[in-house]
């Protein structure tokens, strides 16, 4: 083999390595940027959740808010109810006891 054809298959296969090198470049600036637009993507869905994490957290404060007024008036009716037992037990104490008199009373 002569040096022109050499040089002829050097040419060749640099042209070869050259034409690889850069069909990879390409393939790999579009892996990059399918990468950055996942990212971009991921990122936004973070975000979503993020806000849907804040509306959560707002309403579980409206309903604990909710729940902590029910209980107040709930523990208020309550005591009206527990003092109106207790009232009704001592007027009917008191009937019981002139009822008792009564009774006694007669032979």
């Amino acid at each position: 083999m002569t040096i022109d054809e050499r040089l002829d298959r050097l040419t060749e296969r640099h042209e070869a390595l050259t034409q690889t090198v850069e069909l990879m470049q390409r393939d790999y600036q579009d892996r990059f940027e399918r990468v950055e637009r996942a990212i971009e993507g991921v990122e936004r869905a973070i975000e979503g959740v993020e806000r849907a994490i804040e509306g959560v957290g707002r309403a579980f404060g409206q309903v604990t808010h909710a729940f902590e007024s029910s209980l107040v008036q709930i523990t208020h009716t309550f005591e009206i109810a527990l003092d109106s037992i207790k009232r009704l037990e001592n007027i009917a104490a008191a009937h019981e006891h002139r009822i008792s008199d009564i009774e006694d009373r007669q032979p």
